[in-house]
């Protein structure tokens, strides 16, 4: 159940492989084993799930793959939050991912206004950019097209930081900027 590329790298040197056969083991002990011996990336978990044509992430990963996210990124967005949570990831590795056609089709529409951004902002796939559009997103009065007008002519005014209250600071500033009073938003 494991060791598949350490047992084509002994073949090809021509070494005896040592190995121990469990009869009636599968992913779940793979996955179990695995946790004990090496952390499983996010991709480690995605690709396994992948491979037992899990539907859920399937669609996942083409969601990931169109809009060129990370996992972190992805998985906020599917669970239309702001931030991931640990319970979360958890969720995710556990095999647990909850994402349909109609999910799809819901948060497609959200990461194509943050995929919009990219030709303004080279940090439009920063977890901490993502996480202040995605909460500004959820408030009526933001205008995200009228955002992207306004950071057109201010893009000096947009930098990295290293925290999502900052990047709100700055997109606020960037939203309001010659903007009415009754316009203007903040949190």
């Amino acid at each position: 159940i494991d060791g598949q590329h350490r047992f084509l790298c002994w073949q090809k040197l021509n070494e005896p492989v040592v190995y121990i056969i469990y009869n009636g083991y599968g992913f779940e002990e793979a996955r179990r084993l695995n946790a004990n011996l090496k952390t499983w990336s996010m991709d480690d978990y995605l690709r396994a799930y992948l491979e037992l044509g899990v539907k859920d992430y399937i669609l996942y990963n083409q969601f990931r793959e169109q809009y060129k996210l990370s996992h972190s990124i992805s998985l906020t967005i599917v669970n239309k939050k702001t931030h991931l949570t640990q319970e979360q990831r958890e969720e995710f590795m556990d095999g647990n991912l909850n994402f349909d056609s109609i999910a799809f089709q819901e948060v497609s529409k959200i990461a194509g206004k943050i995929q919009k951004g990219r030709e303004f902002y080279l940090g439009w796939q920063r977890r901490c950019y993502v996480s202040a559009l995605l909460r500004l997103l959820k408030l009526p009065e933001f205008d995200y097209d009228e955002y992207l007008r306004k950071l057109a002519y201010q893009r000096d005014k947009l930098y990295d930081v290293t925290n999502t209250a900052a990047y709100l600071n700055i997109i606020i500033n960037i939203y309001n900027y010659h903007s009415p009073a009754a316009n203007r938003i903040s949190l």
